[in-house]
């Protein structure tokens, strides 16, 4: 379903385009603050992983994958990919969540992971109108169906 299909299945419903809109930056905002930290840590890795080669910066959300096919690192063992206790020394100084026993696997089973993408904008869109419609149910549909009618000039 396209964005546009989503916004008509909205004015069906009665919802208003603002509130459809309101609806969309609440769920892309949640979604931003689910990743911020993740991402944080990745970018960090990455970092401290590429030192001196900023070309390379702009990959981070699946550069490990592709190292991890370069050093054969698939099965979850650190110790094979060159490099790994300077990533993982700098990311516990930064990340505290990974100064633990078992943070330098974790560290590692969570960089060597597929990143977790943002939704596609149908897929927010989508969202912001489940969320509009279930909102929605427990009013009286008038005030909204007024509103929606009235001319702006």
């Amino acid at each position: 379903m396209t964005v546009r299909d989503i916004v008509q299945q909205s004015k069906e419903a009665g919802v208003r385009y603002s509130d459809l809109l309101d609806y969309k930056r609440q769920v892309e905002m949640e979604e931003w603050s689910r990743r911020e930290r993740p991402w944080a840590v990745r970018r960090a890795a990455w970092r401290i992983h590429t030192g001196s080669s900023p070309w390379l910066w702009a990959i981070w959300p699946f550069g490990f994958q592709r190292e991890a096919t370069k050093h054969n690192c698939y099965e979850g063992d650190y110790t094979t990919f060159p490099g790994y206790d300077e990533i993982h020394d700098g990311i516990k100084r930064e990340f505290p969540e990974y100064d633990t026993a078992d943070g330098e696997q974790r560290l590692f089973d969570y960089l060597f992971s597929p990143a977790n993408p943002m939704p596609t904008p149908s897929e927010l869109w989508a969202e912001a109108l489940d969320r509009a419609l279930r909102d929605g149910a427990d009013q009286d549909p008038e005030p909204v169906a007024a509103i929606r009618d009235e001319k702006p000039f």
